[in-house]
C-alpha cells in the first residue's frame, strides 16, 4: 500500500491521492524551507495557509484536512533544515560526507 499523508479516511479514497501526497510534500517542504531561511515569516505563512483554505471549494474537509497536513510538513521540515544547517558547522565524526 503507497504511503499516504493524509489521516485515514480522508483522502485516501480519493483517485488522485498520488498527486495529492506530491503536492502537500511539496508545498510542505518549499514553505518549510521558506520559513527557515527567513524569506517567509509566522504571520505570512498564516496567511498563505488561509488563502489556500477559500480556495478549495471543492470538498472543504478534504481541502482542509490537507492544509493541516502541509503546515505540519513545513513546521517539521523548516525545524529540520535549521538543525541541518547547524550540524554542519559540527565536527565531523565519520560516516559520509555531504
Amino acid at each position: 500500500m503507497p504511503f499516504d499523508l493524509m489521516p485515514p479516511g480522508t483522502a485516501m479514497e480519493h483517485p488522485h491521492q498520488q498527486q495529492i501526497n506530491a503536492l502537500a510534500l511539496t508545498l510542505g517542504t518549499l514553505v518549510g524551507m521558506l520559513q527557515q531561511k527567513g524569506v517567509l515569516r509566522g504571520a505570512e505563512v498564516s496567511q498563505v495557509f488561509h488563502v489556500a483554505e477559500h480556495l478549495l471549494a471543492e470538498d472543504f474537509t478534504l481541502g482542509h484536512e490537507m492544509i493541516a497536513t502541509v503546515r505540519d510538513l513545513a513546521i517539521s521540515i523548516g525545524g529540520a533544515t535549521e538543525r541541518l544547517a547547524a550540524s554542519r558547522h559540527e565536527p565531523f565524526h565519520g560516516g559520509d560526507a555531504w
